[in-house]
């Protein structure tokens, strides 16, 4: 099964929806979207997994070379909508720390991902400890 990215800007943060399979086969094409979309000037992105149904090593590799590539440019990544198969294999690989620092990264489980403007402000939806950075988010 392929990988189908989508992005939607919201205020300044860039959400990148992913389906299917993020594996040998799709890694290189994802790895080539998020080089582009993070040398146009993208820092802050939230990876929404909802869709996700397979991460293989080769995908491992690719979610922490996006987590790498944020923090050199002093940006912020989030994981959003992780399901239980794919947060398995990220806590097997040993890689929740990777997304679970308290300054740079936040994680979110299970649930849509949603994001709504309310009076100016970014307002996440969907279950999880939504980072403070994305939390108040002003649009």
């Amino acid at each position: 099964m392929d990988l189908d990215v989508t992005t939607e800007k919201v205020g300044t943060i860039l959400v990148v929806r992913m389906a299917g399979e993020l594996s040998t086969n799709s890694a290189e094409i994802f790895d080539a979207r998020m080089r582009q979309l993070l040398d146009a000037g993208e820092a802050r992105v939230v990876l929404d997994l909802a869709q996700v149904t397979y991460v293989s090593s080769m995908g491992l590799r690719s979610l922490m070379m996006v987590a790498k590539a944020v923090k050199a440019k002093n940006g912020a990544l989030a994981l959003a909508a992780v399901g239980r198969r794919v947060q398995e294999v990220l806590d097997i690989a040993g890689f929740t720390p990777l997304f679970n620092g308290k300054d740079l990264n936040g994680w979110v489980k299970e649930g849509p991902a949603g994001f709504e403007v309310k009076d100016g402000m970014l307002v996440c939806t969907g279950a999880g400890n939504w980072p403070t950075w994305l939390r108040t988010q002003e649009v």
